[in-house]
């Protein structure tokens, strides 16, 4: 394979630093493709994103090194298959209730009869073979549950041990509302604090890493509490707040 693989860098790296597309623009992604993060994540679930824009988008983060990744709308083989034929290779996929639904994600990200994923990798095969993508590539494809809900934390030991779950991806305002808080990247609230400690727990006892979504001031903290794949930032976020702190200046 001489496409860049999410978990050959996983390998390799102390941890990953990414940068999250939701601006369905191709100057946008351009831009953030030619920074140089280990990875880039479009996000089809709350960005603005549909599947054309985000093929296009795909195309342009090849510009680049960063491995192209997607968080789909919802767990859905017919979405993941697209995305992955788009060359997409690492999924987040939201909304993981249980050991049921991270099956289904894996099942369709691979072939028969590892999987219900049906064959028309259109983009990986301008960059490899057939062979070599039904043996190797379609193993390689990163699949990570995201850790949200009430039921995610509860079943989190069963989630990691679906076989081809490579990792668990931390949603951490939708886990602090789970749990009855407030929506935020971080807090110190017992609640919150015992559930990133499960996690991180249960996921190095079974083998697979830990990544996040967060902002560039919080991924020192996360890379020393043990996270290895961490958002560094947001299109829209630096957007705004680049925006923002532009106003505040000229207004002295």
């Amino acid at each position: 394979m001489v496409l860049p693989i999410f978990m050959e860098r996983m390998r390799q790296r102390p941890a990953l630093y990414g940068g999250w597309i939701s601006i369905p623009n191709a100057l946008v992604t351009e831009t953030v493709a030619r920074v140089g993060f280990d990875y880039i994540c479009l996000d089809l679930q709350h960005g603005f994103i549909d599947y054309q824009i985000a093929v296009q988008l795909l195309q342009l983060i090849g510009l680049g090194q960063s491995v192209p990744i997607v968080r789909p709308p919802l767990n859905d083989t017919t979405w993941i298959g697209r995305l992955l034929d788009a060359g997409a290779m690492g999924l987040i996929i939201p909304m993981i209730n249980s050991v049921e639904d991270a099956q289904a994600a894996v099942d369709a990200t691979r072939y028969a009869p590892h999987g219900t994923r049906s064959w028309g990798p259109v983009r990986p095969l301008m960059h490899t073979t057939a062979t070599d993508y039904l043996q190797k590539g379609q193993f390689e494809i990163a699949v990570m549950p995201m850790i949200e809900t009430v039921s995610a934390l509860n079943d989190v030991e069963k989630i990691v041990q679906v076989g081809g779950v490579n990792g668990v991806y931390v949603g951490p305002s939708d886990l602090h509302i789970a749990l009855g808080l407030e929506p935020s990247y971080d807090s110190d609230h017992p609640r919150f604090v015992e559930a990133i400690d499960h996690v991180l727990a249960t996921c190095q006892k079974a083998g697979v890493f830990v990544g996040i979504h967060g902002t560039a001031e919080l991924a020192p903290k996360r890379f020393a509490q043990g996270f290895r794949m961490i958002n560094a930032a947001a299109d829209l976020a630096i957007l705004k707040s680049g925006m923002t702190h532009a106003l505040k200046n000229a207004q002295g």
